[in-house]
């Protein structure tokens, strides 16, 4: 069985980003490469959507699929 994929997508709204994804658990590092193991879940963060304003750090989200 192949494992489930969500679809996350990324819009500008003001000043903030706004994280969209249908479901799933939305999930943050400072470094792309590490293992989905060192991702952690985002605070507040609840399907369908989550608003982040940039700051000077870059993270990286990615969904994992529930």
């Amino acid at each position: 069985m192949a494992p489930q994929s969500a679809t996350l997508t990324i819009i500008r709204s003001g000043g903030n980003m706004v994280l969209n994804y249908p479901s799933g658990t939305l999930l943050q590092s400072t470094n792309a490469r590490l293992p989905r193991s060192q991702w952690t879940a985002v605070p507040g963060a609840n399907p369908p959507s989550f608003s982040v304003a940039p700051s000077g750090t870059g993270n990286f989200y990615r969904v994992q699929a529930q």
